[in-house]
C-alpha cells in the first residue's frame, strides 16, 4: 500500500483535468506500506440424502456436516512477515493529474525534495510479524419432507417437512500481539535501506503511475528479507504491546457466537380449472447465544488501582483485570416467525398467463452487530455492546406478474412488486439500560451504543421487463442463437443502501451441433452506500464471455471471459456543496479461464 499526502495545497489548476501542484514541501509526505497475506483454508463436508416412495407419497431426506477454517499466517506459510510498517518520507513535492472528478487515472510526479526511490530516507518503523486473523464455521443441517398427493374434492399435492440448522462461528484477530521495533545496528531513517524488494510497484493496470525524482519507481521493502532478519537476529527486535494492543489481541477481536434455526413448513398445491392455486405457511423458531467477557465496570477497575480514562484499562494488567478476571458468560437470545405464503397463477388466454404472489421473508442479524465485547464507562455512564436479542428484519412481498409465451420458446413480461419491511437494522443507536435489557435494574441510568431495529416500515416497489427467445426459425447456421433482456426499477421511500434505481440486464448465445458459446452484460445505476447518500457506487458496466466445445461424449473443453471491459468499481463521495469526487477507484482486471471437463 501507497499514501501520498498532498499536505497543504496552494497551487490548483482548474479545468477538465484536476491537477494538484504542491509549493509546501514541509505538509507533504509519502509512506510505503507492503502486506504478505498467505491464507491457509481446510474444509470438509459430508452430505447424505435418501428418497422412498410409495404410491401417492414420497419421502426424502438429507443432511449437512461442514467444517470450515481460514488461518492467515504468512511467517509460517510464506517465511515473510506481515507488515514492514509504514515507512513515511517527508518534505517532498509532488505533481498529481488525474483524467476528471469521476477517474482514479492518476499519475504521481516527484517534483522536489528527498528522492522517494532510496529506502535511505524513509524512517523504520515497528514490523507486524503476523497477519493474526483466524476463522472456524461449522454448518449443520438436517432435513425432512413427505409430499402426498389427494383426491377427495379437490386434487391436492401436499408438501410437509422440517428443517433444522445450526451454525458455530469462532473469529480472532490478533495482530496487535506480533508488534516489534527494530533496535539493532543503524536503527532509524533509512534502517532498512538495504531490504529493497527486486519487484517494482507496478500499478499499470489500474491505470495509475508513479514517478520518483529521479525517474525511478517507489521505494518498497523485501519481507521476506525482514523475515529472516527477524529470525536469525531476534535479539534485534523489541516487543511492543500497549494495553490497547493486548485488548486488540485477545478480546476486541476474539467472537464466539452460535445460532439454532428450526423451521416446519406445510404448503398445499391445486389445480381449479385454468388456475393454479398454492398456499403455504412456515413457522421458525430462532435460538442465538453469544459468549462475551464479562467485563468489571470503569469503577471496579479504579477500585483496583488501574486507571481507566475512558472506560477501559490502559496496562495490560488493568485490561486483564478488566476482562479476564471472570469467566466468559454465555448470553441467549430467541425469536420466532410464522411465514404465510400464498399464490395464483391464472391462464388468461392460450399464451397469456397471470400471476399473484403474496410471501414473508426474513434478514437475520450480522455477526458482527450479535456477538463481541462489552465496554463500561462509568464515568460517563456509556455502554459499547453488542445487542444478542436483535432480531431479524421482516419483510411482506407482493407480487403480479403479465407474461405471454410465443413459438417456438421465447417470454415477454411484465412484473411488478412491493415490499413492506419491517425492523430495519440501525447501528451505533443509543438506548437506555431500561430500553437494552428491560427488567435489569444492574444499568438504569446508562447509555447503551449499539445495534437496534427501526421502528419505521420502509415500502420498496419496482418493476421489471423481461424478454427472451429463441431463434430457431432463422436459417442454419443461425437457428442456434437465442436473445434476452432484461430492465429492473427499484425505489423505496428511504434511502436503502446497495440498492440500484436501474439495472439492465442483455444476453446472447448460440449452439450449433458441438458448439456453445454466450455473451452476457449487465449494467447498474449508481447506488448509494450509506443512510445519508453521500457516498455511492459509480454506475458500472460488466460484459463476460464463455463457451465450449464438446469432444467426445463425456469430454468438452471450454473458456470464460469475465469483466471483458476490465471496467472498474468507483465509489464517489460527495462533501458539503462540493461535486462529488472518485474516492475509490479499483480495477480487478480481465479474468481468462480454460480447461477440458470430464464427466465419469
Amino acid at each position: 500500500m501507497a499514501t501520498f499526502n498532498t499536505g497543504a495545497r496552494t497551487t490548483r489548476i482548474p479545468g477538465d483535468q484536476v491537477l494538484t501542484d504542491l509549493t509546501s514541501a514541509a505538509n507533504a509526505s509519502v509512506s510505503v506500506e507492503p502486506q504478505a497475506v498467505a491464507k491457509i483454508g481446510n474444509g470438509k463436508s459430508y452430505a447424505p440424502r435418501f428418497e422412498y416412495t410409495l404410491g401417492d407419497l414420497t419421502v426424502e431426506g438429507r443432511a449437512n456436516i461442514s467444517d470450515s477454517l481460514s488461518s492467515y499466517d504468512p511467517m509460517k506459510q510464506r517465511d515473510s512477515v506481515f507488515s514492514a510498517g509504514v515507512m513515511a518520507l517527508s518534505n517532498v513535492r509532488f505533481r498529481a493529474v488525474r483524467s476528471s472528478t469521476n477517474d482514479g487515472d492518476w499519475k504521481i510526479a516527484q517534483t522536489a525534495g528527498p528522492d522517494w526511490n532510496d529506502g535511505a530516507f524513509f524512517s523504520s518503523p515497528g514490523i507486524t510479524v503476523n497477519d493474526g486473523r483466524y476463522s472456524r464455521i461449522g454448518l449443520y443441517t438436517g432435513e425432512g419432507t413427505a409430499t402426498y398427493r389427494t383426491r377427495w374434492i379437490l386434487p391436492v399435492v401436499w408438501k410437509a417437512g422440517a428443517k433444522w440448522k445450526r451454525v458455530v462461528s469462532d473469529y480472532k484477530q490478533s495482530r496487535s500481539a506480533s508488534f516489534y521495533d527494530y533496535t539493532g545496528p543503524g536503527a532509524g531513517l533509512g534502517a532498512f535501506r538495504g531490504f529493497r524488494t527486486g519487484l517494482d510497484l507496478d500499478v499499470s493496470q489500474q491505470d495509475i503511475a508513479v514517478t520518483s525524482l529521479t525517474g525511478g519507481g517507489l521505494y518498497r521493502p523485501d519481507l521476506m528479507k525482514v523475515a529472516e532478519l527477524f529470525r536469525s537476529r531476534p535479539d534485534q527486535f523489541t516487543a511492543r504491546m500497549t494495553g490497547t494492543d493486548f485488548y486488540n489481541a485477545t478480546i476486541a477481536n476474539t467472537k464466539h457466537f452460535e445460532e439454532d434455526v428450526t423451521a416446519l413448513f406445510l404448503m398445499g398445491t391445486a389445480k381449479l380449472g385454468k388456475s393454479n392455486l398454492r398456499a403455504g405457511l412456515r413457522h421458525e423458531d430462532t435460538e442465538t447465544s453469544s459468549r462475551e467477557f464479562d467485563a468489571r465496570s470503569s469503577r471496579e477497575v479504579a477500585a483496583a488501582g488501574f486507571a481507566v480514562p475512558a472506560g477501559r484499562a490502559t496496562t495490560i494488567p488493568g485490561v486483564e483485570y478488566q476482562f479476564l478476571s471472570r469467566p466468559r458468560i454465555e448470553r441467549i437470545g430467541s425469536y420466532d416467525h410464522f411465514f404465510p405464503t400464498a399464490s395464483l397463477k391464472h391462464a388468461l388466454t392460450r399464451n397469456l398467463d397471470l400471476q399473484v404472489g403474496f410471501s414473508s421473508t426474513v434478514k437475520r442479524p450480522q455477526f458482527a452487530d450479535v456477538a463481541g465485547v462489552w465496554v463500561i464507562n462509568d464515568d460517563t455512564l456509556m455502554i459499547t455492546a453488542p445487542n444478542v436479542n436483535l432480531s431479524p428484519e421482516t419483510s411482506r412481498n407482493y407480487s403480479v406478474r403479465l407474461a405471454r409465451y410465443f413459438e417456438p420458446v421465447g417470454t415477454a413480461a411484465i412484473n411488478f412488486f412491493q415490499n413492506d419491511i419491517k425492523g430495519l437494522h440501525r447501528s451505533n443507536a443509543r438506548i437506555s439500560g431500561e430500553q437494552f435489557n428491560p427488567g435489569d435494574p444492574t444499568y438504569d441510568g446508562y447509555t447503551f451504543v449499539t445495534t437496534i431495529q427501526s421502528a419505521e416500515n420502509v415500502r420498496v416497489r419496482g418493476m421489471e421487463l423481461e424478454y427472451t427467445q429463441s431463434l430457431a426459425f432463422l436459417p442454419q447456421p443461425w437457428a442456434g442463437l437465442s436473445v434476452r433482456a432484461s430492465y429492473t426499477r427499484n425505489y423505496a421511500q428511504v434511502i436503502v443502501s446497495n440498492m440500484a434505481p436501474h439495472l439492465v440486464a442483455a444476453g446472447l448465445s448460440y449452439a450449433h451441433r458441438r458448439l456453445q458459446l454466450y455473451a452476457n452484460m449487465n449494467w447498474g445505476a449508481s447506488q448509494p452506500i450509506n443512510a445519508a447518500g453521500t457516498q455511492y457506487q459509480r454506475h458500472r458496466i460488466n460484459v463476460d464471455l464463455g463457451g465450449s466445445f464438446r469432444l467426445a461424449n463425456r469430454t468438452s473443453a471450454f473458456f470464460s471471459v469475465r469483466n471483458v471491459l476490465n471496467e472498474p468499481f468507483i465509489r464517489m463521495e460527495k462533501i458539503g456543496n462540493n461535486p462529488a469526487f472518485a474516492q475509490l477507484s479499483q480495477k480487478f482486471g480481465v479474468t481468462p479461464t480454460i480447461g477440458v471437463r470430464a464427466t465419469y
